[in-house]
């Protein structure tokens, strides 16, 4: 069986056509992408998308161009003005793989995501490719930017961000924990990889923003209602101890998760003499790892140890 397992392996790595279904020139499809990728991305089908930046369009490289037509490589490349600021609707996405040709290099295929973009003011197909390493995406999907302008006029209050970007010195505006902020604006933002901007205010008239990849990790990161309101009975120095992040001894399993968040690690020790036992642990606290120890829904002992050891 092992024998087996490592010649299986060799064929996969060194013989990646094994993968291959339909061949077109140097680009191919993989056969089953499920077996290999799972269903990634498949979701963006039908998505409207809006280009910013395109940098890579000023950009001369015939072995890793991000804009192709795999069924004419002859064929005009986008320019910059053909995309930037404009809108595309992407109809097609598949896994694959494309062959680099370098010189004094031998030949050799390099696994991808490709997308077909129709651009919606020319009609044009445009296509796209992902070597999977690069995290630099130049666009923002419409959806998620539509789903937070909804939320403008909105309070929300601070989770996972001890700060928010100061527009007029590129410095911050601290937050506490759970501080109530309103969302003034969003906009699209030219950072690419981040392409939306939310823009808030505090009670003291201070405007900020935080630029987010997509609507979905905004609300993880944000209280849609205030936590205050959930425990009323907790007292008043425990929200205090909570609001400057900091723990105690007594503190109970839901004092700790919103003044520290949600752990990396929840390691259950069992139960013995009716006395449950659990292990949290989170990691890039100040610079350590904190291993919180609970007996029956209460933190009793807390130790940690330095990342750099």
């Amino acid at each position: 069986m092992k024998k087996s397992f490592t010649i299986s392996f060799f064929l996969l790595i060194f013989s990646p056509n094994l993968l291959l279904g339909q061949k077109e020139g140097p680009v191919s499809k993989i056969e089953n992408p499920h077996e290999f990728f799972g269903d990634e991305r498949q979701d963006w089908i039908g998505k409207v998308i809006f280009y910013l930046r395109c940098n890579h369009v000023k950009v001369k490289n015939p072995y890793f161009d991000w804009y192709y037509n795999p069924y004419n490589f002859d064929r005009p490349k986008p320019k910059r003005e053909d995309l930037l600021y404009k809108y595309g609707k992407i109809e097609e996405v598949w896994h694959g793989q494309i062959l680099i040709t370098k010189p004094n290099r031998s030949p050799y295929w390099r696994l991808g995501y490709f997308w077909k973009v129709r651009l919606l003011h020319n009609m044009r197909e445009v296509y796209y490719w992902d070597d999977n390493e690069s995290k630099v995406v130049n666009f923002g999907f419409v959806d998620d930017f539509d789903n937070a302008k909804n939320e403008v006029g909105r309070t929300f209050w601070s989770k996972k961000w001890d700060a928010l970007y100061n527009f007029e010195d590129n410095g911050t505006i601290p937050l506490k924990n759970i501080q109530p902020v309103r969302l003034d604006s969003v906009a699209w933002d030219e950072y690419g990889f981040f392409p939306i901007r939310f823009i808030f205010s505090t009670s003291a008239k201070q405007q900020g923003y935080l630029l987010y990849k997509n609507f979905d990790e905004f609300t993880k990161d944000w209280y849609l209602n205030d936590p205050r309101g959930k425990f009323p009975y907790w007292r008043i120095r425990d929200w205090k101890l909570i609001e400057d992040r900091q723990l105690r001894k007594g503190m109970n399993e839901d004092m700790v998760l919103i003044s520290w968040g949600e752990p990396v690690k929840k390691e259950i020790q069992g139960e013995k003499d009716n006395v449950d036992t659990e292990i949290w642990t989170y990691k890039g606290v100040k610079d350590r790892t904190y291993f919180l120890h609970f007996r029956n829904n209460r933190l009793k002992t807390v130790r940690w140890e330095d990342e750099d050891q």
